[in-house]
């Protein structure tokens, strides 16, 4: 962990899990609530969300984008931005539920990936669903001045290390970066460099959606 000097606004370096409702109406599953064995509260029944099924999410952090390089996962915290509803109206995850997963490389770009969704009546429960694929680049040079890219922006470990290089580490504000390098430790490897190539995610329009790439199991209220 190292404590970079000079700090100047705007900027934060994202290495921790961020933490990140109303129903807005129903997402279509498209499939009726199975049938199944209901729990052993008698006001309770458990269901399953079908795979392909897409669940609406948002970020709650204050960046406008987040900055990250091709190679690295950045731990991020969505939260469910409206209520999921079956075919018959049943709440299957409520609003304001937390999803928890990381930024991750994909093909030429990086994803969402979520691991871990809190529901209120099953606790954590493992989750396996993705967003779209961002490929979306900002390049930064060397010397440049990036105030307008790093304005309002958030950084993968990496991201910052390679803007640390190129530009200096003043231009990156913030209280500490967390991991198993230091700051200075991780520069080292893009000294030599004229500039450097970093995702670019838009969490306003990158993460609005995640889809189930298998069926998630949940335990439902009933009426």
């Amino acid at each position: 962990m190292t404590r970079l000097n000079n700090l100047k606004s705007g900027v934060l370096v994202l290495m921790t899990l961020g933490t990140f409702a109303g129903s807005v109406g129903a997402v279509p599953i498209n499939v009726p609530v199975p049938t199944v064995p209901r729990a052993s509260n008698p006001s309770q029944t458990k269901t399953v969300i079908s795979s392909g099924a897409s669940i609406p999410v948002r970020y709650d952090g204050t960046a406008e984008k987040i900055l990250l390089s091709r190679t690295e996962k950045v731990p991020l915290t969505l939260t469910v931005s409206s209520t999921v509803k079956s075919s018959y109206g049943t709440t299957l995850i409520p609003a304001g539920t937390k999803i928890l997963g990381q930024l991750e490389p994909a093909g030429q770009g990086s994803r969402f990936v979520a691991t871990q969704i809190v529901l209120p009546l099953d606790g954590t429960r493992t989750i396996n669903a993705t967003s779209q694929i961002v490929t979306r680049t900002e390049q930064i040079k060397k010397g440049s001045r990036t105030n307008t890219i790093l304005k309002g922006a958030a950084l993968g470990g990496a991201a910052a290390s390679a803007i640390a290089a190129l530009v200096g580490d003043k231009a990156i504000a913030t209280e500490e970066v967390l991991g198993g390098s230091g700051l200075g430790a991780l520069a080292g490897l893009f000294w030599g460099r004229k500039s450097v190539d970093v995702i670019s995610v838009n969490p306003s329009l990158d993460l609005r959606t995640i889809t189930l790439a298998s069926q998630l199991p949940v335990t439902v209220a009933l009426r």
